[in-house]
């Protein structure tokens, strides 16, 4: 009992000198940080008007850009610019942080701002502005820009209208502007205001100019920047972000200690501090009384439940153990993702080829997402999909997840993708029917598996030839299943929702109403068998105004019998056409316009092996007009756009109301 006693009073002291501290902390008034969230928020982003109408050129060069300043470091100084690639698709990229991030939180808001700027592509590039960096990409030299059309003001929606304060805001404002001015850099003010009670209501107020511009450049833009945030006064909350500078004022405390200068036009007040500390003192007394009475029990109970999850948390250990690749390991795989080690790059991130220590050669994907803040979700995810296998998927060897990066190693698959064979004139004719039959077969046993045998339904939603990787049998292998649940909007449109697919794969229901169900990977799987039957792709299927698509143009030599008609021509000898118009007719199944007619994968397979069963008749594929026999308004569920994944906003959530099996869907 008198160790009880003892502990008791050892904790009251230590309360009464944290109060101490904050009683002292209160005095000196010292600005706190807001830590973490403030400056990873996106405030703005604003895209180029001009489109590319074939960006990848100029995504490839973005890429480049983002490595070269990576490669300078410029997290150290804070800001860097390059450019690189030929014109037009040359790229201008500028970054910075401001000085009050230290070196860490500046690479974890530049990951942030790298993420969101790519949203943007087709446009020409685009500007994004988070709360402590920005990020700038255009096909011209803007260095030395300082007013821009993309300019942006924002006033907090919080409104406090006391005439004294807003007075106080104005000076503050013009005041830390005249101070950058003197200083030639970053400035940040710390004052306030007065109550006509009794204590004053801090505010802060900070301003910088891009380290590219002059210095009249830069006063011309802060001149006008403060002449402009004051007109959202009384928001209690501004920002005027310019192609040149910045001012922020707010009434917390958003940037570090030490980096505030008091102001000259502070008003000095008689405060009751004392008076409220000592009656703080005595609640909290009394508060203690009751926490030490509780305390152990608390303690009892949170043992217990601890040795209750102690398995389950050395099960996620183990994972992390197990399948964490360390970066540098796998920077020295890939030769520090050189050009010459790269794969490809597709709608989730770029593709590189490496090779261990151990001589195992791996195939490293470069996830577009941004880790910050995510970890412990991504590699929950990651825990999730390494308890997939099956013969049809490639295999999940680990990931590497930094503030840098987040990157996936899978198993190396030598034959690449499936659309390097099917849509080149010469290897396409490595593809007999035996080859491509077997592909069409193994795809179904992949998506059956992810939808029907995994712990959870993993809904694919981008399966397409590129995303079907083929050994050295030709034996598919399925791709970046699991992934689309890290596209999830993080462009800071709360109303937003992100689709992740291939315009020509999307089933309609998907595309135009955003409901995500399994039958959505048997549309695109549909799509597929037809590709391999006929050998022509999907969304480069015509150049003409006819609106005709793969899908309709099969359907019309379906009903009308000359299937034999469509098959592809490299295909020198197919011997049993029965086979192929069966296989067309499945196809067909599964590209149905209305979802609840489209099987199954189960049911494909058993539609493909058990062919002395008959097959129902396929009803009309999407957009298909009986009048006219042809496709109408197919150019909204091809789009203009061909061959690129896509991620639309403004959809209704899914996530939400269109689950359609009891268990969880990814």
């Amino acid at each position: 009992m008198a160790e009880h006693h003892h502990s008791f009073m050892f904790f009251l002291l230590r309360l009464l000198s944290v109060i101490q501290l904050v009683a002292a902390a209160q005095e000196l008034k010292e600005p706190s940080t807001k830590e973490g969230g403030s400056h990873f928020d996106l405030l703005t982003k604003v895209c180029e008007k001009k489109e590319f109408e074939n960006v990848t050129n100029f995504v490839v060069n973005f890429n480049e850009a983002n490595n070269i300043l990576i490669r300078e470091n410029f997290f150290a100084p804070k800001a860097g610019q390059t450019s690189t690639g030929k014109e037009p698709y040359k790229i201008y990229l500028m970054a910075a942080c401001y000085e009050d991030l230290s070196e860490d939180q500046c690479n974890s808001c530049y990951i942030q701002a790298r993420y969101h700027l790519p949203t943007c592509f087709p446009r020409a590039g685009g500007l994004v502005h988070l709360g402590g960096c920005f990020l700038r990409a255009a096909n011209y030299n803007f260095f030395h820009e300082f007013l821009s059309p993309m300019d942006v003001t924002i006033c907090g929606p919080t409104l406090k209208d006391d005439k004294s304060r807003k007075e106080s805001i104005k000076r503050m404002v013009y005041d830390t502007v005249k101070n950058f001015k003197k200083a030639n850099g970053e400035a940040y003010t710390e004052d306030e205001y007065t109550w006509p009670l009794f204590w004053g209501s801090p505010l802060y107020v900070q301003a910088n100019c891009w380290k590219t511009l002059d210095k009249f450049s830069c006063a011309s833009c802060l001149d006008k920047s403060a002449s402009t945030i004051v007109s959202c006064l009384p928001a209690t909350e501004a920002w005027d972000l310019r192609a040149g500078c910045m001012i922020h004022y707010s009434d917390y405390p958003f940037f570090r200690e030490g980096k505030s200068s008091r102001s000259s036009v502070r008003n000095t007040t008689i405060t009751y501090i004392e008076i409220v500390l000592g009656a703080t003192m005595v609640c909290a007394f009394a508060i203690c009384i009751g926490i030490f009475a509780g305390k152990f029990v608390y303690d009892r109970k949170n043992r217990q439940q601890a040795t209750m999850i102690a398995g389950a948390d050395g099960d996620q250990s183990l994972f992390k153990r197990s399948l964490k690749f360390k970066y540098s390991t796998i920077e020295k795989a890939t030769h520090y993702f050189s050009e010459a080690n790269k794969l490809g790059q597709g709608g989730f991130g770029e593709v590189f080829k490496g090779t261990l220590a151990d001589g195992r050669e791996i195939a490293v994907k470069r996830l577009y997402v941004s880790p910050t803040n995510r970890s412990e979700e991504i590699f929950n995810e990651m825990n999730v999909i390494s308890h997939c296998h099956h013969k049809n998927l490639v295999r999940f060897l680990g990931c590497s997840i930094t503030t840098l990066d987040s990157i996936l190693v899978y198993e190396f698959v030598p034959n690449k993708s499936l659309n390097l064979f099917l849509f080149d004139n010469e290897k396409k004719t490595e593809l007999d029917w035996k080859k491509r039959f077997g592909i069409i077969k193994g795809t179904a046993d992949g998506l059956a598996y992810l939808h029907e045998d995994c712990q959870i339904v993993i809904v694919h939603r981008d399966i397409k030839a590129s995303n079907i990787l083929l050994d050295l049998r030709f034996r598919p292998k399925i791709a970046d299943f699991g992934l689309a649940r890290f596209c999830a909007d993080d462009t800071g449109n709360p109303k937003g929702i992100v689709i992740a697919g291939t315009f020509g794969y999307m089933s309609p229901e998907y595309l135009t109403h955003g409901q995500l169900t399994e039958k959505v990977d048997v549309y695109s799987y549909g799509v597929i068998v037809l590709e391999i039957v006929t050998g022509i792709q999907s969304n480069h299927f015509t150049a003409d105004e006819s609106l005709e698509t793969l899908v309709t143009w099969t359907w019309k030599h379906y009903k009308t019998n000359k299937v034999s008609d469509i098959i592809d021509e490299s295909i020198e000898i197919v011997e049993d056409h029965e086979e192929v118009k069966r296989v067309v007719q499945v196809g067909l199944l599964c590209t149905q316009e209305a979802a609840a007619l489209r099987p199954t994968m189960k049911e494909v397979i058993q539609m493909l092996r058990q062919t002395d069963q008959p097959l129902p008749e396929p009803s009309k594929p999407p957009f298909f007009d009986e009048t006219f026999g042809s496709a109408k308004n197919a150019n909204f569920l091809y789009g203009s756009s061909h061959g690129h994944s896509h991620h639309h906003e403004n959809v209704p959530d899914f996530c939400k109301s269109h689950h359609s099996s009891t268990k969880q869907r990814h």
